[in-house]
């Protein structure tokens, strides 16, 4: 089985009113996809997607159309329609691409002053509010994935010594003045120091994931206001859809970082448009290799809580969170808001429901094994172009017929409905229950 559902014991299953019920099959679907922490822009990103549409023929047998990248000067974000098609369905996306690179490339570019202060800060914050102890509570894998860039920057730091002790004790054998020595330990371990950091830092993303956590830590003290601009931007743009004619499903989707910032855009946009989710389209959260407690452990994020327990009580969304083992930079079998302190009256959770995949599953053997110990390909899985039927394709996802409230209600029957050997029985029992959710 390529995916289990990790079904929260107090979780409820909303009411539905008509309204917003789920359509199904699904025909307009309108996509905003918000990016982890990444350097790399649309680009990057519109080229995975068309590799993921080019194999929906292959894989699926389902025709797939993309059309031009166009910019919107009033909202800041990329757009592009897609279309996919079979003889039983045919669905027409738009795709809002939320460009986050710009303000990435910002922080790095950032003194190396204000990024090793940050980082220091954020170290110290981790283990004196007990996050780092929570994070490898967690799960282990993230919390050594966490700690990582810190204990590199202190290895390095380290070796520096080291070699100015060396050298040190190398001068002071040959009879040189105290103060020479003192002199040389002090030159030799900053120009150590210096030479590993510039050396090694990049190839070993030690200064990216320092700075990525920094940032992240920022954020959740209220200190971004860029990023804050830039939800509220999101949130609105979100609402301002929602009142479009013709729209099935709106689907956020927020990947590694970006599902922190999604699930926040989501929390503004529903408290922004009280008819969000009541009325209209269908409103669904899709979170991938989410590092959500990178924020939400974080003493100082009282606010983001409170946003998750709006969330997690929410009969205006479906939230659904796919985790992967073998992804150890994220989280695993982790209830984002149980394991964040959130704590929800009895009989309220109605979100998130969260999957275990396994990233396998939508590889070929001999291209999984070839990304063996490759942490961050193994982390854009999620994204990536399938290779043979999976029911976390990204692409279906965002392209097939099935809303996310069935994926969630109804896991591997709802994706069964894609396949030509096992459509008819759930593709017919998807149309009676539809109403339902």
């Amino acid at each position: 089985m390529s995916a289990e559902i990790i079904e929260h014991p107090a979780l409820r299953r909303p009411t539905v009113p008509p309204a917003r019920r789920a359509s199904f099959p699904l025909r307009r679907r309108h996509v905003f996809y918000v990016p982890g922490y990444d350097g790399r822009g649309v680009r990057q990103y519109r080229r995975m997607y068309r590799e993921g549409c080019e194999s929906l023929r292959t894989v699926y047998g389902v025709e797939a159309k993309l059309g031009r990248v166009s910019r919107s000067r009033l909202w800041g974000t990329y757009l592009w329609q897609a279309s996919a098609r079979t003889e039983e369905w045919q669905v027409e996306t738009t795709y809002e691409f939320c460009p986050w690179e710009d303000l990435v490339r910002e922080d790095l570019r950032a003194p190396v002053r204000r990024q090793v202060s940050r980082a220091v800060r954020t170290f110290w914050l981790y283990l004196s509010s007990g996050a780092m102890r929570r994070f490898f509570e967690a799960r282990w894998q993230f919390g050594a994935f966490v700690l990582y860039p810190f204990a590199m920057a202190i290895l390095f730091v380290a070796v520096a010594l080291a070699a100015g002790g060396a050298a040190g004790v190398g001068l002071a054998s040959l009879g040189f003045p105290w103060h020479v020595v003192g002199l040389a330990v002090l030159t030799v371990s900053a120009l150590t120091c210096n030479q590993l950091f510039r050396r090694l830092s990049r190839p070993l993303y030690v200064g990216y994931l320092a700075v990525d956590f920094a940032e992240a830590a920022e954020y959740a003290a209220g200190r971004r206001p860029d990023w804050e601009e830039r939800l509220d931007r999101l949130a609105q743009r979100i609402a301002q859809v929602s009142l479009e004619d013709g729209v099935d499903e709106i689907l956020v989707v927020g990947h590694s970082s970006g599902a922190f910032l999604a699930a926040d855009a989501v929390d503004r946009a529903m408290r922004l448009e009280p008819k969000l989710g009541r009325i209209g389209p269908r409103l669904s959260l899709l979170t991938l290799g989410s590092v959500m407690p990178l924020v939400s452990y974080l003493p100082e994020a009282d606010w983001f809580r409170e946003a998750l327990l709006r969330l997690s009580t929410s009969d205006r969304l479906t939230w659904l969170e796919y985790q992967a083992r073998k992804d150890v930079m994220s989280v695993h079998r982790c209830d984002p808001v149980a394991s964040s302190g959130v704590r929800v009256p009895d009989g309220e959770r109605t979100n998130p429901t969260v999957v275990s995949i396994q990233l396998r599953s939508i590889l070929k053997p001999s291209t999984y094994k070839a990304l063996s110990g490759r942490f961050f390909k193994l982390h854009f899985l999620y994204l990536a172009a399938a290779e043979k039927p999976c029911h976390f394709d990204y692409h279906m996802l965002t392209l097939g017929p099935v809303p996310l409230a069935l994926r969630a209600r109804f896991g591997e029957e709802a994706f069964a409905a894609l396949l030509p050997d096992r459509r008819a029985a759930a593709w017919a029992r998807l149309e009676r229950t539809a109403h339902e959710v």
